[in-house]
């Protein structure tokens, strides 16, 4: 590191004090204006070592023997970790984790890089939820400590997807009504923070709709979201699950379980006769042709 003596016109009034006073105007003192420390980090009395001896030239100059200073000593003193010098680079968004994000950061005094610890310390504020975080930088070593300057990053969303839900089969009731079943335990363990377990609500859907009523296998099912509720909720980007298909299985019927209604009397015609028939099974009337079939006997005479 370079040292910067006092003035030199000052120290050129002082020195020529030593010239006989005749010589005084006629002697051009030169002075080196610059050095070198011994060392280059922040200390107090540091040796300096001038880039050059003291010379005097014109008038009576070679009538005087110079000897030259030694034991030159100044001090190195912290630079303002503010300085225009210092530049940090800019810290790429992180995402959550239910824990404290602590970026390691970059930080050049010009083309030097500066090391965590040795250089400056950091501090970081508002760095486990999602939106801005801030990190205070405060020098040490050879940055002074009296000085902070802060910068920004941005803690974004988790994504996570839904895959818990399961559409459940079922055997044929003639509507549309489905059963939707959800792991929890599966869900949090795997798709939360730990942190986060204990204080996020899951609410997930426990009916959904098939795509048809009838019997069929493979059967799309539609659900409501999966919701979640709480502190911590925000944190997360959830993707709902798509796909979702089941079975309607055939039903299995008795004579207990169908009601025919009365068929009433028909006129001889020579030919069979088929009334149509109404069978329901509960609350539900029966379409001829898909839910059932009739077969007619001693219907001509």
């Amino acid at each position: 590191m370079t040292a910067q003596p006092p003035q030199p016109l000052l120290l050129i009034y002082a020195f020529k004090e030593n010239l006989l006073p005749d010589d005084r105007d006629g002697i051009t003192v030169n002075f080196p204006t610059t050095g070198n420390f011994s060392q280059s980090n922040v200390d107090k009395n540091i040796s300096v070592t001038p880039s050059a001896g003291v010379t005097l030239s014109g008038g009576n100059a070679a009538n005087y023997t110079l000897i030259q200073q030694s034991g030159l000593k100044a001090d190195i003193n912290p630079k303002s970790i503010t300085s225009s010098d210092i530049s940090i680079a800019l810290v790429s968004p992180e995402t959550y984790t239910g824990s404290s994000i602590t970026p390691d950061l970059t930080i050049y005094d010009g083309t030097t890089l500066l090391t965590k610890s040795s250089d400056y310390t950091v501090i970081y504020h508002e760095n486990v939820d999602i939106g801005p975080a801030t990190v205070t930088v405060r020098g040490m070593g050879n940055y002074s400590n009296v000085d902070t300057r802060s910068t920004t990053f941005t803690i974004v969303q988790k994504a996570i997807s839904i895959t818990e839900l399961t559409a459940q089969d079922k055997t044929y009731d003639g509507t549309t009504a489905a059963t939707i079943t959800f792991d929890g335990d599966a869900f949090k363990n795997n798709k939360l923070a730990a942190a986060d377990k204990s204080v996020i609500t899951v609410t997930p859907p426990t009916s959904g709709t098939f795509a048809q009523s009838g019997v069929g296998t493979d059967i799309a099912v539609t659900a409501a979201n999966v919701v979640l509720s709480g502190t911590k909720a925000s944190n997360y980007a959830v993707t709902q699950q798509s796909g979702l298909t089941a079975n309607i299985m055939q039903k299995t019927l008795t004579d207990a379980d169908l009601t025919i209604a009365p068929v009433p009397s028909y006129t001889y015609t020579g030919v069979a006769i088929e009334p149509p028939l109404v069978v329901t099974e509960g609350a539900n009337t029966l379409t001829p042709g898909q839910e059932y079939t009739a077969t007619y006997a001693g219907n001509v005479d």
